[in-house]
């Protein structure tokens, strides 16, 4: 009975010596489970970025494509009422050129 209470206090003991040792290697060891996953998703991404980037770029060119087209259709739809205000602007120009030439004509 005395060596079983005599080994367990030594055990005890030798365990509370130890205990920083074993508390480094615990959290070495957790750090090394955390750090692999992450190592390979790392990987992972650094084989894929040449797909990732053709990807984005052909994405970003589609978005700009279909934007350039519906501008150009708004503004297609759009060109007889442009017409209408060119030719309403020029007439007004013209108004306005022939009422400077009359009065020209009155002032001499």
């Amino acid at each position: 009975m005395v060596t079983k209470v005599t080994a367990d206090y030594d055990r005890w003991t030798l365990m509370q010596a130890n205990e920083p040792l074993i508390t480094q290697l615990q959290a070495r060891v957790r750090g090394a489970m955390v750090r692999r996953p992450y190592k390979d998703r790392l990987q992972f991404l650094s084989t894929r970025q040449d797909d990732t980037v053709k990807l984005q770029a052909a994405w970003k060119g589609f978005k700009q494509r279909r934007a350039y087209k519906e501008r150009l259709d708004y503004l297609s739809k759009q060109a007889a009422i442009a017409v209408k205000v060119r030719s309403w602007f020029q007439w007004l120009l013209r108004r306005n050129q022939s009422e400077n030439n009359t009065s020209l004509v009155e002032h001499c």
